[in-house]
């Protein structure tokens, strides 16, 4: 007679048990793993925005700022020398005011002077050719459009006669050959931004500008400063209610525009006229970096979104791997026989016939 499956309805497998087993093991460890990333700052998220409204604003300071300028590479006052102005422009009902002219002292370039962070990138560089800023703390506020304007003025005079300190000139033929075909080389402080790196979002760099200087061209250079306002938010749990955010305020080097114009010493040098300018002012477009460090919940959410996707495919397999099990038993279990009783019979069905 057939025996009928009078097992359980459901069938446990030992695959089903490994399964689970190998899902709680990579459950806690991808948890354990997004876990460490969220500490160590490591998966940070950002995005950039652009504006052009606005007064943008910055305090320039030995940290943030850094500008050298030498022509021909070299330093020589009997040749050439510097003059160096802050301007503050403001216009009152579109009407442009007499404007705001200060003085910059300027000074061979010194290492000291620099920010720490520029020491080690500057080191290296012939600073000793170079002439700086003595001392920087004026403010570069908003850009040529607006009615308040400020910027860096600066103009490389060539010496003729006499230097303005009373030092004798070298003689005109000498200046003359220098400026017949020379260089200006504007040095100026940049930055990169990494803001995937939570604790150091900016490496510093230097931007060399060089443009060729000589009697007949009149070459102006225009230097763009870009301010980058980087917000961080220092939130890991994900409760708004105890976020806390840390902003920080970056220059970072725009662009440069170089304008070749006739030069006034086509006649010859002239001290009155300068034979090169640069202007170092803001850029109109101001960028906001917003960073977030990945949350608790966000970790959460991440393992458990991962893992549920995982369970399904385990829950597949498993499927497929439990039927066939379960279908293999049935099999067995309906069509099963006693091999021993069935040797019986016939042995004693034989002897029945021998015995006929």
């Amino acid at each position: 007679s057939l025996n009928f499956y009078k097992g359980n309805s459901q069938k446990t497998s030992y695959f089903g048990r490994i399964l689970s087993v190998i899902y709680v093991a990579l459950y806690i460890c991808f948890f354990v793993y997004k876990l460490a990333r969220m500490v160590k700052k490591v998966d940070i998220d950002f995005y950039e925005t652009y504006a052009f409204t606005g007064i943008p604003s910055v305090s320039l300071n030995s940290e943030n700022f850094y500008a050298g300028f030498s022509i021909g590479g070299m330093i020589d006052k009997q040749i050439y020398y510097p003059v160096m102005q802050y301007w503050v422009e403001t216009r009152t009902n579109g009407i442009k005011n007499p404007p705001e002219v200060k003085d910059i002292e300027l000074e061979v370039c010194q290492l000291s002077k620099f920010g720490k962070r520029h020491q080690d990138l500057l080191r290296d560089k012939p600073l000793q050719n170079f002439y700086c800023i003595k001392n920087v703390k004026e403010d570069l506020i908003g850009y040529g459009s607006l009615d308040t304007f400020s910027y860096y003025y600066i103009m490389l005079f060539p010496c003729v006669g006499t230097h303005p300190d009373g030092t004798p000139c070298k003689p005109i033929d000498e200046v003359t050959a220098f400026f017949q075909k020379t260089f200006l080389e504007f040095s100026v402080q940049d930055i990169e931004l990494t803001p995937k790196d939570y604790d150091n979002p900016s490496e510093p760099l230097t931007k060399d500008i060089t443009t060729p200087v000589f009697q007949g061209l009149y070459q102006s250079i225009f230097g763009y400063f870009q301010i980058v306002n980087m917000v961080t938010n220092l939130d890991v749990v994900g409760f708004e209610a105890i976020s806390a955010e840390k902003h920080e305020k970056f220059l970072k080097y725009d662009e440069s525009w170089i304008i070749a114009s006739p030069s006034p010493h086509q006649g010859g040098l002239n001290p009155n006229y300068p034979v090169c300018d640069v202007m170092i002012q803001l850029s109109a477009k101001v960028v906001t970096i917003k960073r977030t460090n990945t949350k608790l919940i966000d970790v959460l959410g991440d393992v458990g979104g991962v893992m549920e996707v995982l369970w399904s495919l385990f829950n597949i397999i498993s499927m497929f791997i439990t039927d066939l099990l379960y279908d293999i038993d049935i099999v067995n279990n309906l069509f099963s026989f006693d091999l021993d009783k069935k040797l019986v019979l016939i042995k004693k069905l034989k002897k029945e016939n021998n015995a006929n």
